[in-house]
This record gives structure tokens, C-alpha cells and sequence, in this order.
């Protein structure tokens, strides 16, 4: 495991008064923000070490492949269409996935909400883009992914931060 991302993860956790968020033995980070799976992992490759982080955007049907695939070809073209982001889909599962990459150099807890804020920002203008071609959330079944990913939690009420400054920090269990 990643020491300098397991110390972001609990000084991140500790501003949202979360319990610890701990990467599970594959190295994932998994939580739920405001209704969206996110998914955090340091990498380490030739040229450095990098913290991925990926949000599920829901399902697609089958059919609907060529539709998506279109989309974001346009929305991933110079990146105007996704804040920076990547979007993706995965053609086995038909799930359209939104992505991020960032150098773990540069990332520290403050930097990590900044990022996971702006994901979320644009993983609703994605829902929005994509409305039409997703599957609805009661159609959308996970079964047999194979993760058994656990979800933040907090004592706190609502898991809103200490200064209520931020929909961010509203991630339910």
C-alpha cells in the first residue's frame, strides 16, 4: 500500500469526520458521494505515482452503445466537454465511467476535496448529457461486479463537514 495516499485518506477523513477511509487489499478506495460510486487508487508508473480516481456514471443498454461511444468521443475532445476529466465505457459491463488522474506529488487532503468537488460537478453535467441514453438508477443492478466495496460513514447526521461549507461533504452511507 501507498503510505503518502493512506496518510491523505486520513487527514481527508478526519475533515469530513468520516471513519478512516482505508484502501481495501486490491488497493481501491471505494465511497459514495451524493449517490455516485467513486473509486480511488495510487498507481505507480515509470513516470511517477499517480492517485486515479473514477466515478460511476450508471448503465447503458447494449443497444445504446454506438450512441454513447459518440458522445464521449465529442465530450473527450481536447477535454471541453468533461472539466479535464475522461470519459469511458465499460463495454462489458455497459457501465460509462468519468475519470480523473492525478500526481500524487501534488495531492494532499485540501487538494483531494478540490478534485472529488469538481468530479462530482461534472459527473452531474454527464448524467445530464447522457439522460437519455442511461439506464434509470431502479433499472441499474450491480450484481456479480465482484466488489464488495464498503461505504464511508460518519456519526455525524448527514455527514456534513464541521463548517457546513460544502454539498461535497455530504456523502451518505
Amino acid at each position: 500500500m501507498n503510505q503518502a495516499f493512506e496518510g491523505i485518506l486520513a487527514r481527508f477523513s478526519a475533515a469530513l469526520q468520516l471513519n478512516e477511509l482505508q484502501p481495501d487489499d486490491d488497493g481501491f478506495v471505494s465511497l459514495e458521494v451524493d449517490g455516485t460510486h467513486v473509486q480511488m487508487r495510487a498507481e505507480e508508473e515509470a513516470l511517477g505515482e499517480y492517485v486515479t480516481i473514477h466515478l460511476d456514471l450508471g448503465s447503458y443498454p447494449a443497444e445504446n452503445a454506438a450512441a454513447i461511444y459518440k458522445e464521449i468521443a465529442e465530450a473527450n475532445y481536447l477535454w471541453l466537454g468533461t472539466g479535464g476529466g475522461t470519459l469511458s465505457a465499460n463495454t462489458e459491463d455497459h457501465l460509462l465511467l468519468l475519470s480523473w488522474r492525478e500526481p500524487l506529488a501534488y495531492l494532499d487532503h485540501d487538494r483531494l476535496a478540490i478534485v472529488l468537488e469538481h468530479l462530482m460537478k461534472s459527473a452531474e453535467e454527464q448524467k445530464a448529457r447522457f439522460s437519455d441514453i442511461l439506464e434509470s438508477s431502479e433499472d441499474m443492478t450491480k450484481e456479480g461486479d465482484g466488489n464488495d466495496d464498503e461505504t464511508a460513514s460518519s456519526s455525524e447526521p448527514d455527514n456534513e463537514p464541521r463548517d457546513g461549507s460544502s454539498d461535497l461533504y455530504r456523502i451518505h452511507a
